[in-house]
């Protein structure tokens, strides 16, 4: 992550750029989570889920993160490491209540 405080008070933090070998584990990354994420969006359409809506916003949130597509308000790695499975946990929840 590089930071950029003269922005905005706390900070807002980009991405660093990922080495060859690195993008090759992102894409695959990606790729997973795309499968069972299509598989879990598919059971609760299916049981009429009303909270496919929030599991589409965190879907998308944890692909924001997988991509490092977004600028973040989280000032470390770890941070968005640990946002990123609050996410994961709240969509096993959200499938539970299907």
């Amino acid at each position: 992550m590089k930071d950029s405080e003269q922005i905005v008070e706390g900070g807002v933090f980009a991405w660093a750029k990922l080495r060859s070998v690195d993008r090759e584990i992102q894409t695959q990354l990606r790729l997973d989570y795309v499968k069972v994420l299509e598989l879990a969006r598919q059971r609760m359409e299916r049981a009429g889920s009303e909270h496919l809506m929030d599991f589409d916003r965190s879907s998308e949130a944890v692909l924001h993160y997988i991509r490092q597509d977004s600028i973040l308000w989280i000032p470390s790695l770890e941070a968005a490491a640990e946002a990123a499975r609050t996410e994961l946990a709240l969509q096993k929840f959200l499938l539970t209540q299907t």
